[in-house]
């Protein structure tokens, strides 16, 4: 829906699933529309090692899709 959240949670309880799984279901449903090679998303986060963390979630739910 295109809504902004603002949430607090404790280590290891699920917080990059949470907005890292919906934004990968938008970009690949998208993806059969316009196959550009630009831009589609944005993450923002605030230290090198969430970025990491945020990689490698994201690389573990995509190596399987076809």
């Amino acid at each position: 829906q295109g809504k902004d959240v603002v949430a607090r949670a404790k280590t290891g309880s699920g917080k990059v699933y949470a907005y890292l799984l919906p934004m990968l279901q938008k970009l690949f449903s998208e993806a059969r529309q316009a196959a550009k090679a630009a831009p589609r998303a944005v993450v923002l986060v605030p230290t090198r090692e969430l970025t990491q963390r945020v990689i490698l979630e994201a690389i573990l739910f995509t190596c399987f899709r076809k």
